[in-house]
Parts: structure tokens; C-alpha cells; sequence
């Protein structure tokens, strides 16, 4: 079973974006992101910052 299922049909439901960056080959695994096994460091949180902003952007959440 997906544990992830019921919060993106929830979101889905109620036209709520959901950004799901789990399986994203850019952060899965390259260590120079993370401080430990799943936590940003900080090179790793400004690189997920602006790939949340360019997100934001695309879907016309903030300018």
C-alpha cells in the first residue's frame, strides 16, 4: 500500500498542490545535500529553496 495514496487524493480532492520530491533523482541519494539521512544541510536547503520557488512561480503561486 502507498502511504503516500491517501494525502495526495485528500489534496487532489481539494485542488491543493502537493509537491512530492521523494523520489527526485536530484535529491535521492546525493549526499552533498544532506547533513545526515534526512536532513538538508545548508548547500542542500538553498538548492530546495529555489527549486521550490521556480515551482511556485511556474504555477503562479507567488511572482
Amino acid at each position: 500500500m502507498d502511504r503516500k495514496r491517501p494525502l495526495m487524493d485528500l489534496c487532489k480532492s481539494y485542488n491543493i498542490l502537493l509537491l512530492d520530491y521523494t523520489n527526485d533523482p536530484k535529491y535521492v541519494h546525493n549526499d552533498m545535500y544532506f547533513h545526515d539521512g534526512t536532513h538538508l544541510n545548508a548547500r542542500g536547503a538553498d538548492e530546495f529553496t529555489r527549486d521550490i520557488i521556480k515551482k511556485f512561480r511556474k504555477e503562479s503561486i507567488i511572482q
